[in-house]
């Protein structure tokens, strides 16, 4: 199971409209009547827009600020939106503002609403209205004199909604500026027998979602000429921002005048927002009125983020037994996935909960949380699954509230998929005694007895995709093109619909029975020997400190990796097959810091949050070391200095960088030595001389690299023999190796290199005699495997590794720019400098940017271009 977080929330909308939409989503249909479109629709971030058909089920409440707002049981649509939209669901309250980069406040001023007027109205004195609206006390003074100008009929006010297309105008004596007023920019005061200004609850609402709604840049333009110039406080008044904010892009853009122009000029959009701005004559900062309304054309609103939906997913064979089953396997398995769910809730909120008070996070009580139950996927395939819809607000230890602070739970959504995964099936194998198998994905287990057949049959959408282009294919002759892959992918996806799972269940036992898995398999898939059995943590701590244990993918792991690696490593069972380790969440907490604690262990970092190795991969590492210092100066494969100078004759096209690298490969004598080759800077060139120089000297040169294409690449350029490093690592008879004493191994794109497999080539050149040469770029794309040795010898042994720097590929100088930039860490710089080149291309969303990625490929790949395309995830790739 795995729990993902998505940010709910919108783009120009405001927090009610956000709220209902997800509130529509998640309720049960049936127990509402239909919902309005609402104006322009509703643009919803996150899973709102693909919630699949809406739960047939009443939320339910989680989190400790719910218990203590008297929230308990089912969810109530009026407690749901209110929570949502940052407002107590008893009193109707605030608890934090809807400002700010994230659309929210993090808190109030002084609290909530300051006092009540005698006929009930809430009001809020400068303090607590500046700070929901995010702005200054001053700013929000400003606010109010011009909001008592217009009460006084001085000075003009656009329609109560801001949408004036005309020109408001008046005038005030010395305070108010005589242009006219957006409704954004001003709060018309409520002004008590003492003289002391407030706002009410209604005032400041209206001004807020003005200001959320974004400021109509034509309507800066009707309050008067493009050429009037105004201070900055004054435009941030206007345009509903702060002029904190207003004040950093102008200077942003005194800073980068010039390549803003660059940019713009040749038709694309600034990454970051500017402000064209002056300064006049003690240096204060001034702006026209056009160019404030050219920035409010450019300007993106603020995201409104009401919440985070933490969802929980879970296996697909979990979902067939749970829906096909009979109703006390239904209710065994889907009570085992809720009591996870909960439990893993529970967990991270005492992980995540925080706010931030000053800038720093701050332990919160807890958190407002509605979770539902949905039971099917879009393809109305089964598919049990958790929305755990987390509000935006966190309640403190005082009783105050503040945004939530939601690093915590992206930091630890992957803790806690771990401890729900363990905590579900230790109860579901309790409760029911299933087996379960290695699934295709590494790492994963599904319940055993129900196939990949079975699994598949229920991914209908990918099925329904793959019957689609099979059509296509024979319809047109070819092919299908990504294009028309994405055209059947909008058209194979079904509508939104409320479907009861009840409706469902006979159609899903044909299609499951027709592979086998009938209603009597369903009833087997239960009646195995109980399978729980307490662990021998030695065992499985030294199994999971092994060479296929926890560092098979890294060197180096988190606890959080721990947790992950401990409660899906294989444990052998006295009664049949190798199971997960079959322990509830808690024990599973208490395993993982026993075997951190454990001989097999060593942390290697003392940072927050620390990273540890296994002593196994350190002896790996340790010895690659101590290897690669030994064979230093044995004149190892030395070519004599009339052969190095043909071979640099030969190749005379070579800079001195080259020249440098084939001296010291062939003519300093170590068992193994590295290189740095730069992308683009001739490292296939200068390993064609050296082997030239090698072969002279009669040596034999053979060539290798992890990725088949890259192995391909070096023997096309060298002219030598090249094979995969599996091949390699799959030939080791002690008595047929495929290394002599004769033999120089190059092993090309090293970075790519896993630590073993290193280690393994290390020990067949020195049992063999052979020498081994590394080349590539450290700062470039690492191993899969646990690797990175390769980076520690280049920088452990610098006056030993010759580096080509000079790249003679790349000769875009912003395309040189943006690889240096990323070898450096400096990932903005190097955007920016794609960007200027004209190779970013941005797009809206993923499923666009794969599109455009495999149209691409597609085409260059059928012009018989060979570009790759690449991506961390192989099933992108697939």
């Amino acid at each position: 199971m795995r729990f993902t977080v998505t940010p709910l929330g919108g783009a120009q909308s405001d927090v009610g409209r956000v709220v209902d939409g997800i509130v529509r989503y998640l309720q049960p249909k049936a127990r509402e009547g239909p919902a309005p479109a609402g104006p322009g629709g509703s643009r919803i971030e996150g899973p709102s827009r693909y919630y699949a058909d809406s739960g047939e089920e009443p939320g339910r409440w989680l989190g400790r600020a719910a218990e203590q707002a008297e929230l308990h049981g089912e969810v109530q649509r009026e407690d749901f939106a209110a929570a949502l939209s940052g407002r107590d669901p008893r009193t109707g309250e605030r608890l934090i503002s809807a400002q700010g980069s994230a659309g929210r406040r993090a808190h109030l001023g002084a609290g909530n609403a300051t006092r009540t007027a005698t006929d009930g109205t809430l009001l809020y004195d400068e303090a607590d209205a500046a700070t929901v609206l995010g702005i200054t006390k001053t700013e929000l003074a400003r606010m109010f004199d011009v909001g008592t100008a217009i009460a006084l009929g001085q000075v003009g006010a656009g329609p109560a909604d801001g949408r004036d297309d005309g020109r408001a105008e008046g005038r005030a004596n010395g305070r108010v500026s005589t242009f006219g007023q957006v409704r954004a920019s001003y709060l018309v005061p409520f002004v008590s027998e003492d003289g002391t200004r407030w706002a009410s609850e209604a005032e400041l609402s209206a001004c807020q979602a003005a200001r959320e709604h974004g400021v109509d840049p034509d309507e800066i333009r009707a309050t008067g000429t493009g050429t009037d110039q105004m201070p900055i406080a004054e435009a941030a008044r206007l345009a509903g921002v702060t002029t904190r904010y207003l004040r950093t892009l102008a200077k942003h853009h005194e800073d980068h005048a010039v390549e803003i122009e660059q940019t713009v000029g040749a038709g694309r959009r600034p990454r970051k927002a500017y402000l064209v701005a002056n300064r006049g004559t003690r240096g204060q900062w001034l702006v026209t009125r056009e160019h404030l309304a050219e920035f409010l054309d450019r300007r993106r609103p603020p995201a409104v983020r009401v919440g985070f939906d933490v969802t929980l997913t879970t296996e697909k064979s979990l979902g067939v037994l749970a829906l096909l089953g009979d109703d006390h396997t239904t209710r065994a398995v889907l009570g085992s996935i809720q009591h996870a769910n909960d439990w893993a809730m529970t967990w991270l909120e005492d992980q995540a909960a925080y706010g931030r008070v000053d800038g720093q996070p701050v332990k919160a009580h807890g958190w407002m949380a509605a979770s539902f139950r949905h039971l099917t996927s879009r393809a109305l395939d089964p598919f049990p699954h958790h929305h755990n819809v987390v509000a935006n607000s966190v309640t403190l230890a005082d009783g105050s509230h503040r945004g939530l602070d939601a690093r915590g739970l992206y930091r630890h959504a992957h803790a806690a998929s771990a401890l729900a995964t363990a905590e579900m099936r230790h109860q579901l194998s309790l409760r029911l005694g299933v087996r379960w198998r290695p699934s295709r994905r590494p790492g994963g287990w599904e319940i055993d007895g129900i196939d990949e057949r079975v699994v598949r049959e229920f991914s209908q959408r990918r099925s329904e995709m793959d019957d689609a282009l099979r059509e296509l294919e024979v319809e047109i002759g070819r092919g299908a093109h990504p294009r028309d892959v994405d055209r059947i992918s909008l058209r194979t996806r079904p509508a939104k619909s409320q479907t009861p799972a009840s409706t469902l269940v006979e159609g899903w036992r044909a299609r499951a029975a027709s592979h086998g898995l009938d209603a009597e398999a369903i009833a087997a898939l239960c009646e195995h020997t109980l399978m729980v059995e307490s662990p021998d943590s030695s065992g499985v701590f030294a199994s999971l400190a092994g060479p296929e244990g926890i560092c098979t993918g890294g060197s180096v792991f988190s606890r959080t990796e721990a947790l992950t690696a401990l409660a899906n490593h294989p444990v052998p069972m006295s009664h049949g097959p190798d199971q997960p380790l079959l322990v509830g969440g808690v024990r599973l907490e208490s395993m993982v810091d026993e075997f951190l604690a454990s001989e097999h262990v060593l942390r290697v970092t003392h940072a927050e949050e620390p990273l540890f190795t296994t002593v196994e991969m350190l002896g790996v590492q340790e010895r690659i070391a101590a290897r690669f210092t030994k064979g230093f100066h044995q004149g190892a494969h030395l070519v004599s200095d009339a052969h190095v100078g043909a071979a640099l004759v030969k190749h005379a096209h070579l800079t001195a960088e080259q020249c440098d690298l084939v001296e010291s490969w062939c003519g300093h004598g170590h068992r193994y030595q590295a290189a740095v080759g730069r992308a683009g800077a001739g490292k296939t060139t200068t390993v064609a001389a050296c082997a030239d120089a090698w072969a002279a000297g009669g040596y034999r040169v053979v060539g290798t690299a992890v990725k088949g294409e890259a192995a391909r690449t070096l023997a096309a350029a060298t002219g030598i023999e090249c094979e995969t490093v599996a091949w390699y690592l799959a030939h080791d008879d002690p008595q047929q190796l495929p290394l002599d004493a004769r033999t120089v191994l190059v092993i090309d794109e090293a970075s790519t290199l896993p630590d073993r497999d290193l280690d393994a080539l290390m020990t067949m050149a020195a049992t063999t005699g052979a020498s081994v040469r590394l080349i590539g770029d450290p700062a470039q794309h690492g191993a899969i495997a646990a690797g990175g040795m390769f980076r520690v010898l280049c920088e452990r042994h610098r006056t030993h590794t010759p580096e080509l720097k000079a790249t003679h590929r790349v000769l875009d100088p912003n395309d040189q720019a943006a690889a240096q930039a990323l070898r450096e860490g400096r990932i903005d710089e190097a955007i920016s400098h794609l960007e200027a080149a004209g190779h970013l291309h941005v797009v809206g969303d993923d499923l666009t940017m794969y599109r455009h990625v495999l149209g691409r490929w597609w085409d260059a790949h059928r012009d018989g271009l060979d570009h790759p395309m690449v991506d961390r995830r192989n099933t992108t790739r697939r």
